[in-house]
């Protein structure tokens, strides 16, 4: 009877969280504590379609979704008790390791500082003639496990002591939490101590194959992504782990790699002349700027008006992360002159803005937020009437190219490009950095020029 009570009170449970649309269709809603916002980038809630407008399915399947979210909050919550664990057990002069592996306490003599931090957690847990554990703290509760022996280390924790690491990054919050469900969606996942390496093996496997089979490339950085964040997050803990995802190889990794298309140097004529026939169009625009900086699409289409600087003495775009637009890594940030097309470009931008224009392109911000998906889509579009191959990609593969054949050195075409921490402005100023790429952008025109390539 008192079993049926409880699945009475589950399911009930279950049900609260069942929320249906206008539309009749079911979701699954459910508040996040307060503590663990954070981590759900400040959402309060958890909102997910059970794509259903059954009530009797739409009740079966919240029934895995509440109990994945329960598992998700403990995870969350179990993260920072261990930080309190640390504290609690570093004023307690204890280490954050299993008793018996701290060699500067001698449990044999009474009243050591583990028996006196136990006797503490007794007192605390006291009530009512009899001890109740429910009373301790979270960090002490923790702090015994891991005195004991006794604390799991799961897949989920170092997934979210990941996130918690990298709060201030989108892009690897969002690289993390796609790395972790690719492994956990295929059953590897909970204790990592239970994880065998051919489970791992199993699910790359499964990755590889059938009608939704990942890119070895994905799968690689995947397994990379998780290995490191199993083995750092061992480093920071001083934990003994063996990591079931060390030494596993991807099949035939990079075999099935598809080779992007590099614009020849017709192709290359073609959009050129279709940039200067359409200077107005933003499409064209973006390509514009593309052309002889052969910066990415999301680094021009994000662009801010203030980062075009045609003010001074060398005209140049300034590649800078800012709050509503990332850049691929640290490297990316630079300083590019702009020559040839990219500076009519570029003057044609600036000389159309309006008053208290922010984006250089104002037609890809939504919400404050660059949409660097519909840039690209709008502007592969624009390139493949002109060129079917082509993409928006392809200008920055051809700029490697390009600057090779004209004889660039190496570092140029790393600090261009994005490629290198080793930045000319670093050594030389902006000033002298920008007179030697301009240098540089100038050489590779006149080569063209002299070659008849464009």
């Amino acid at each position: 009877m008192h079993g049926n009570q409880i699945d009475i009170g589950f399911i009930v449970a279950k049900v609260r969280y069942l929320k249906q649309k206008k539309s009749g269709l079911y979701m699954f809603r459910r508040g996040i504590p307060e503590s663990i916002q954070p981590f759900f980038d400040g959402k309060k809630h958890i909102v997910k379609s059970l794509g259903t407008h059954d009530k009797n399915e739409a009740v079966r399947k919240v029934s895995k979704l509440y109990q994945w979210s329960e598992r998700l909050f403990e995870e969350y919550k179990a993260t920072g008790e261990r930080d309190l664990a640390i504290q609690v057990l570093k004023k307690a002069g204890l280490r954050d390791t299993p008793i018996e592996s701290q060699s500067s306490i001698d449990t044999s003599i009474e009243g050591n500082l583990y028996d006196q931090f136990m006797e503490d957690c007794s007192y605390e847990a006291y009530v009512g003639g009899g001890y109740d554990n429910n009373r301790l703290s979270a960090g002490k509760k923790k702090a015994i496990q891991i005195l004991h022996g006794e604390e799991i280390h799961t897949l989920e924790l170092v997934k979210v002591w990941s996130l918690k690491r990298n709060a201030d990054n989108k892009k690897t919050k969002q690289a993390i939490i796609r790395s972790f469900e690719y492994f956990s969606n295929l059953g590897v996942d909970g204790d990592i101590a239970k994880i065998y390496t051919q489970d791992v093996i199993e699910a790359i496997e499964t990755l590889l194959s059938g009608e939704n089979k990942k890119a070895t490339d994905t799968v690689s950085k995947a397994l990379q992504l998780v290995r490191n964040a199993i083995k750092d997050y061992a480093i920071a803990y001083r934990i003994q782990l063996i990591n079931p995802f060390d030494k596993v190889k991807i099949p035939k990794a990079g075999k099935d790699v598809k080779k992007r298309h590099t614009f020849s140097n017709e192709e290359l004529r073609v959009i050129k002349n279709a940039i200067s026939e359409n200077e107005e169009t933003i499409s064209a625009q973006v390509a514009g700027l593309q052309f002889n900086t052969g910066c990415r699409i999301g680094e021009i289409g994000g662009l801010l008006l203030e980062d075009i600087r045609l003010e001074e003495a060398i005209p140049y775009l300034r590649i800078l992360p800012h709050e509503r637009r990332e850049l691929k890594n640290e490297n990316s940030e630079r300083h590019i002159p702009l020559t040839g097309i990219s500076l009519n470009i570029a003057k044609i931008v600036k000389k159309r803005a309006i008053e208290n224009q922010i984006y250089a392109f104002p037609k890809y911000f939504r919400d404050n937020k660059y949409k660097g998906d519909n840039c690209s889509a709008a502007v592969n579009k624009w390139i493949k009437v002109r060129v079917k191959a082509g993409t928006s990609h392809s200008f920055r593969h051809k700029m490697t190219d390009r600057l090779k054949d004209a004889g660039i050195p190496q570092p140029e075409i790393e600090n261009i490009q994005g490629w290198t921490s080793n930045k000319m402005v670093n050594y030389y100023g902006t000033t002298k950095a920008l007179e030697a790429l301009s240098k540089a952008l100038e050489l590779l025109e006149a080569h063209e020029t002299k070659k008849q390539l464009l």
